[in-house]
């Protein structure tokens, strides 16, 4: 955690990559549908995923999309507002990021769900219960991409509860962001923490991976 929190401030160099949804694939690994319910499956490839590319770290989503796509479904953004974290795939997410947490020896950065429908406010309230939830479980920092500005904010406020950094992933890199949501790391980007442009397509090979964390 400390080398992420240096890298953040510019005094050091950290390279986490971002390639969950591909991470079987890219680790030749044979993996059945719903792979990422399986902590122990998941800590496995993350480590093979760390140890190809010399990476420091990773991000972990916290809802696959598959996840996301199921919970926008049913029960509905409106019916999951009130009892979020006491959902069953919300709960066992949040278990399964604890458990990796505690397991994988290795800064770990939850990346937050995004829910591009539905009311703003709701959607809001939806990631700041999650984002809260994940906050606990060991991690080292979260990550959010396509988050507006006010969101950003208010996740930013609930994770210096914690002393957690969150970052913004955005198509020039990644940046910490302060209490109100503007960004607060200037300079060259990113500023020390080397993020892959989202999560990586079919495309990549481990190769890429770790040619492009180790580029200057």
């Amino acid at each position: 955690m400390a080398a992420l929190r240096d890298a953040l401030a510019g005094k050091s160099r950290c390279f986490v990559p971002y390639a969950w949804e591909e991470l079987p694939s890219l680790v030749n690994m044979s993996a059945g549908p719903g792979w990422w319910t399986d902590a122990t499956g998941c800590r496995r490839l993350l480590l093979d995923l760390i140890g190809a590319t010399g990476a420091h770290g990773a991000v972990v989503d916290i809802l696959h999309p598959s996840e996301q796509r199921l919970l926008a479904d049913e029960p509905g953004l409106e019916g999951l507002c009130d009892d979020v974290l006491d959902n069953p795939v919300v709960a066992d997410a949040i278990d399964r990021l604890s458990r990796l947490a505690a397991t994988v020896q290795v800064p770990l950065v939850a990346a937050l769900p995004s829910f591009h429908d539905g009311d703003a406010d709701l959607v809001g309230d939806i990631l700041c219960d999650i984002a809260g939830a994940a906050m606990g479980t060991g991690i080292a920092a979260i990550l959010i991409a396509g988050a507006d500005g006010a969101v950003a904010g208010r996740i930013k406020r609930l994770a210096d509860n914690f002393d957690l950094p969150v970052i913004v992933l955005g198509e020039d890199g990644a940046r910490e962001i302060t209490r109100d949501g503007a960004v607060a790391v200037a300079g060259d980007v990113p500023a020390g923490v080397v993020l892959t442009p989202g999560d990586v397509s079919r495309s990549w090979t481990l190769a890429e991976i770790k040619q492009f964390g180790s580029a200057p």
